[in-house]
């Protein structure tokens, strides 16, 4: 028998390698043994593991649209020896992942301590499996508050769970960076600033890590409208505060930017909120022109997103622009962009957005290459109580109004409108979601939402979406990482089932114990109630929520025994996620008293309990960091108590 397990490269890019080197760094915790694995470039030698594209193995990839965006697997490998083959490079890096799951190992959370790999013989492992993701685009974009170390963890941690999309948000994701450097809201730590330079260096040292991992790479986003005028577009508030106003800047903003009752101006004190006056034409060349220098600027972008101002209802109302939608002019300059960038040989994707605005479809214009374009369906507005369903009959869609529009909160509504915008785009479309951006800070058991989340991924092929970016804190895994886990596996596989997947976690991240935890935690759900939390209920539900948080404690106090049994588990994975949920614990059965005060109408009681969760939270936020945006949580939460 070989004294090491050889891993061999027959694809010598670096996401194979890559993958090479995460396969010999598992299967060396496996066994206990350093020098377990050896990888070799030798695609010659029968005798090992190898790793490459169909193509090196004579696999057909003909069951696939697009080999290099659509993602499938296959691996054969009998006592240690045999194929892990991928229809692209972070195919070959999923395939290792799921080789590895396939003989016990599990991926909880990113992080330290966030794998849980079991002991085994490494020249004995037996792996035959063949599969296809479900859907092309499975991706997080970066929200929140963030440390380079949180963004590099993630980065890790995304293509395990099955995800192939990264997108880092705006020319410079500053904002994210600032909210955890800054510590603004934390009221035992002190400032520790980051400048604009150097949060521009951490989006490249983090793109650097998505690359490594093949990963689609999205950029941009919001910011367009800033950059044409020569404006900041980190969305610094106040946003003047790193930029000196020139007298050519103030011009170009005096003419470009969108009128509103007369005036033009910047909108809430952001350009990156501040649309323009889409009507006059050199508005439009600035911001194509823009564009194509950044594809050209930035070749690593596999796709570059056009959004315009991130705000509702803020649109020029000048007489070039009046009977103009607002997407009627962003796809004009998505044609004109696709023009120049066939002239330059470029072969960047672009994407355009269906989001406040611009949910409303344009009623002139229609894209003409579908093959560069995909539309990005964003329901920012849509309730999380109801997941998404394609039978809009009956539904009423509000027309466009300039400056007058509804924001749909029925997801029947938001789907009424992508199926007006399908009417004139034929081309690949996916999703841009929020259920990690603020919704589930509504339900600290984080089994609702999942079940939402579930179902949502289900029903997106009906839905004709090829896929979902969330837009969300990249630590979303408080108290669990299931609803992640469940994301990325579900989008992998629509088919999964949420029982199994629940099963399949959970005894992964706590052992014997599992079925308890699930069950606490599902109460935990129920009990909070999010669907009351997000205000959707009548004030009969008040009394309904007293009873409910009165039950918290008491459930909490009797879960403790199980979490002090097991807080000491051997596997530092698990005994770490027991003690997330000990934290997690204290929490909820403060917030708990604030929500039943604030059912009752006392406030000032309410508020008191609100004002020791905050701090709890804070005091202990050095542990929970990693999983917990206390940033996001108290921010949002807090508005429960205004």
């Amino acid at each position: 028998m070989s004294k090491d397990v050889k891993i061999i490269v027959c694809d010598p890019c670096q996401t194979v390698e890559y993958a090479a080197s995460e396969l010999a760094k598992y299967l060396e915790i496996m066994s206990g043994d350093d020098d377990v694995a050896t990888i070799i470039n030798d695609r010659n030698d029968k005798e090992g593991i190898a790793l490459g594209l169909f193509k090196d193995f004579g696999i057909s990839d003909d069951f696939l649209d697009d080999p290099a965006l659509d993602d499938a697997i296959d691996i054969n490998i009998q006592a240690s020896v045999g194929t892990i083959a991928g229809s692209n490079p972070r195919s070959v890096l999923t395939g290792v992942y799921r080789f590895l799951e396939s003989v016990g190992c599990r991926w909880l959370r990113p992080g330290k301590d966030g794998d849980v790999v079991p002991t085994r013989n490494v020249f004995d492992l037996s792996v035959l499996l063949q599969e296809k993701a479900s859907y092309r685009h499975r991706g997080m974009c970066i929200e929140g508050s963030v440390s380079l170390e949180n963004m590099l963890d993630s980065v890790e941690w995304a293509p395990k769970a099955g995800l192939n999309t990264y997108m880092l948000e705006w020319e410079n994701p500053y904002e994210y960076f600032n909210k955890w450097y800054s510590h603004s809201r934390n009221p035992f730590k002190n400032p520790e600033p980051r400048s604009l330079a150097e949060c521009r260096a951490y989006k490249t040292t983090t793109t650097v890590e998505i690359k490594r991992r093949g990963m689609s790479f999205h950029d941009m986003g919001h910011g367009w409208t800033a950059k044409a005028l020569g404006l900041p577009t980190d969305l610094v508030y106040p946003w003047d505060r790193f930029y000196t106003l020139t007298e050519k800047t103030q011009e170009k903003m005096d003419k470009w930017l969108a009128m509103m009752d007369g005036k033009r101006a910047v909108v809430h004190n952001a350009p990156m909120n501040s649309n323009l006056c889409y009507g006059q034409q050199e508005v439009q060349d600035r911001i194509v022109h823009d564009m194509l220098a950044y594809c050209k600027a930035h070749p690593e972008v596999d796709f570059l997103h056009l959004w315009l101002a991130d705000s509702w209802n803020s649109q020029c109302e000048c007489d070039l622009c009046k009977d103009t939608t607002p997407s009627d002019f962003m796809v004009m300059m998505c044609n004109r962009l696709d023009e120049l960038m066939n002239q330059a040989g470029l072969d960047t994707k672009i994407v355009f957005i269906s989001y406040v605005d611009t949910i409303w479809p344009p009623l002139k214009e229609t894209i003409h290459n579908t093959d560069r374009f995909l539309l990005l369906f964003a329901p920012i507005s849509r309730t999380y109580s109801q997941s998404y369903d394609p039978d809009t009959e009956g539904v009423y869609l509000a027309p466009y109004v300039r400056n007058k529009l509804p924001k749909p909160k029925n997801v029947k509504e938001n789907i009424g409108y992508l199926k007006q915008w399908f009417e004139g785009f034929k081309g690949n479309s996916l999703c841009f979601e929020y259920h990690f951006w603020r919704d589930n800070y509504k339900d600290p058991g984080y089994y609702e939402m999942a079940k939402i989340l579930s179902q949502d991924i289900k029903n997106l092929r009906a839905l004709g979406l090829n896929g979902i970016i969330e837009d969300q804190t990249q630590r979303a895994y408080f108290p669990t990482g299931f609803p992640m886990y469940l994301y990325g596996k579900t989008l992998w596989d629509e088919s999964a089932d949420f029982d199994s997947l629940a099963r399949e976690y959970f005894k992964g991240s706590f052992g014997e114990d599992w079925e308890a935890c699930l069950s606490y935690l599902a109460k935990v759900s129920r009990l909070f109630d999010p669907v009351y939390l997000r205000g959707e209920k009548d004030e009969s539900a008040h009394k309904d929520a007293v009873v409910k948080m009165r039950q918290i404690p008491l459930l909490v106090n009797e879960f403790k025994k199980v979490i002090e049994r097991n807080i000491g588990h051997e596997n530092k994975a698990v005994a770490l996620s027991w003690k997330y949920l000990l934290y997690h614990s204290e929490l909820i059965s403060t917030l708990s008293y604030a929500l039943k005060a604030r059912a009752e109408g006392d406030m000032k009681v309410a508020k008191e309990y609100w004002e020791m969760t905050y701090r709890f939270a804070f005091a202990h936020e050095d542990f929970l960091q990693p999983v917990f945006d206390i940033n996001d949580f108290t921010r949002f939460t807090s508005l429960l108590f205004k």
